[in-house]
C-alpha cells in the first residue's frame, strides 16, 4: 500500500544559479552582472522570479557571485511579490 506524496508545489523550492561566469558576453558583462542584463528592459532575474511566481512557486534560494551581491540585493530587495526569498553568497 504506497501513499502517494501530497506535496503542492507552493511546498517546493526552486534555485536561480545567480553567479554563472559571464565571460562569454563580455565586455557586456563588465558593468552589469548577468543576472541583471536587461531582457524587454526588464532583468534576467526579475524575469525568472515572474515566471516561477506564475507557476507557483513560493520559495526560491537565489546563489550569488559575491563580486555581484550588492547588485543583485538591490534587485532582490526591490522584489515585492509572494516569493520568499532566500540568498547564498
Amino acid at each position: 500500500n504506497h501513499r502517494k506524496s501530497q506535496m503542492g508545489i507552493q511546498e517546493l523550492q526552486a534555485v536561480i544559479l545567480a553567479c554563472v561566469d559571464s565571460a562569454r558576453l563580455y565586455p557586456i558583462t563588465e558593468e552589469c552582472p548577468l543576472p541583471l542584463l536587461p531582457v524587454l528592459n526588464t532583468p534576467i532575474l526579475s524575469q525568472q522570479l515572474r515566471a516561477l511566481e506564475e507557476t507557483g512557486f513560493r520559495k526560491v534560494l537565489v546563489i550569488l557571485a559575491e563580486e555581484a551581491s550588492s547588485q543583485v540585493f538591490r534587485v532582490l530587495d526591490e522584489y515585492s511579490g509572494p516569493i520568499k526569498i532566500d540568498r547564498i553568497v
